[in-house]
């Protein structure tokens, strides 16, 4: 009885002992509060960190540390607002959005989608997942996303509110207080001005003159005619070679 119960847990050691083994080998061995996400195993992107293992307890430090993806930017793709946005969850989306008008919702997996478009590693989103609207036009701007695929993610794209906390934006100045210097449609050329743009750079870049402070370029485009795709990312070279 002593040999045969001695057996069976030598059995159970070895057992433990290779599915640890294999799993560490494929990759979907996972420790406990572990911040490391799982490697893709096959196809283009075998080696890869697979942005579909982020948890909702992954903090955007963390996103950053596994997919590059700056934390300033994920808290500005998904309105959000604090001193230190790496220290941010993803799940904090589900508190400060969650499921919105329609059935629709902005959480985790739309940190895992943004992810994924930013790296360029392929993602199936859960259906209900959408993007905010300042979300995609940042993918675009930086260049993660093509016009056409912009395009499609802005037909489920929502609206969100100037920030998580309920903020009002203020219609008293010309110049926006937009921390993370990003160009929208809705910027201001007070905003570019103000972010280091010169009238000069704008001549030069498009032959055109700027416009005036208080209008938008997203007015400027529709005016000349120069698509705002064009735009949004010359403007955007031209705000960072100032930083």
């Amino acid at each position: 009885m002593q040999n045969k119960a001695a057996l069976v847990a030598a059995v159970l050691v070895l057992s433990l002992a290779a599915g640890y083994g294999v799993s560490k080998a494929t990759g979907y061995w996972k420790t406990k509060g572990s911040k490391n996400p799982i490697k893709i195993q096959k196809g283009e992107f075998a080696g890869e960190n697979d942005p579909g293992d982020i948890r909702g307890s992954y903090s955007f430090n963390d996103i950053d540390a596994a997919f590059g993806v700056p934390p300033e930017m994920m808290a500005a793709a998904f309105g959000l607002k604090g001193d230190n946005p790496g220290e941010l969850q993803a799940k904090s989306l589900e508190s400060a959005w969650g499921e919105l008008e329609g059935g629709v919702e902005i959480g985790t997996d739309a940190v895992r989608l943004f992810t994924a478009l930013w790296t360029g590693i392929p993602y199936n989103m859960e259906e209900t997942t959408v993007l905010p609207e300042a979300a995609v036009e940042i993918l675009e701007t930086y260049r993660k996303i093509d016009a056409q695929k912009a395009a499609q993610l802005r037909i489920s794209a929502v609206k969100l509110p100037n920030a998580a906390a309920g903020e009002e934006p203020s219609e008293t100045s010309e110049d926006h207080d937009t921390p993370d210097r990003m160009v929208r449609g809705l910027t201001t050329f007070g905003d570019l001005k103000g972010w280091g743009v010169t009238e000069e750079m704008w001549l030069e870049e498009f032959g055109k003159p700027m416009g005036s402070r208080a209008a938008g370029i997203k007015d400027w485009a529709d005016e000349t005619g120069i698509p705002m795709s064009e735009i949004k990312s010359a403007a955007q070279e031209m705000v960072d070679s100032g930083v």
